[in-house]
């Protein structure tokens, strides 16, 4: 029996975190969610099934995934060449398939694609290489909501020397937090931080970017 005092503080605010509410991942592993009261990020318990969610890297159940690729090329398409150097070098980290990188490259920016765990499929030969820094941007589409510690992975940023990250997540609503749920990993709700910019048609709470 998990009690309130098993549950650990929050990774991002190290806030105090309850229970909100239990489901089934994989359709077998019993996980609890557990709930900032500071900041709203919302988390499974300590994630034991990563290996069995991950020994593919794209669930074949996304069948949304080319779509969300072409929704966020063109917001970044703007987003770039209003606010950035058109010219500049780009880094899609997490990038998948290579599929955002490539989409991104035929438009005409100077994007290159990292992924530690998915093979590079459709952006062969623009690998990121730490020898070539800075870049203007670092991009992480669908990946916050992911890892075990989001502040951890944001911080790996830290020693490329970029303006700007962008990235996406989903929200939860504060009256249902189960309805943005989804995939079997950890998925987490908004953190605060000065430098980023979130993309996307969430709703606003009260950890959005400010």
């Amino acid at each position: 029996v998990k009690t309130m005092a098993s549950i650990a503080v929050c990774p991002v605010c190290s806030g105090s975190r309850t229970k909100a509410f239990d489901s089934t991942i994989l359709r077998k592993h019993h996980v609890d969610y557990h709930l900032c009261d500071s900041c709203g990020l919302l988390q499974t318990e300590k994630p034991y099934w990563l290996e069995e969610a991950y020994s593919d890297a794209i669930a074949t159940a996304d069948t949304g995934l080319v779509a969300r690729n072409l929704d966020a090329s063109r917001r970044l398409t703007a987003l770039l060449f209003f606010l950035f150097d058109k010219d500049a070098r780009y880094i899609d980290m997490a990038g998948g398939t290579g599929l955002l990188t490539r989409l991104m490259r035929d438009i005409g920016f100077d994007f290159y694609w990292h992924d530690t765990y998915c093979e590079n499929i459709h952006a062969r030969g623009f690998e990121f290489n730490r020898a070539y820094c800075p870049h203007a941007a670092v991009t992480a589409f669908e990946v916050v909501e992911h890892v075990e510690d989001p502040c951890a992975f944001i911080s790996t940023y830290s020693d490329l020397r970029v303006r700007i990250r962008c990235y996406s997540q989903p929200s939860v609503t504060p009256d249902d937090p189960r309805r943005r749920i989804h995939g079997g990993t950890t998925h987490v709700r908004q953190a605060s931080t000065s430098r980023s910019t979130r993309m996307g048609p969430w709703k606003k709470s009260r950890a959005d970017w400010r």
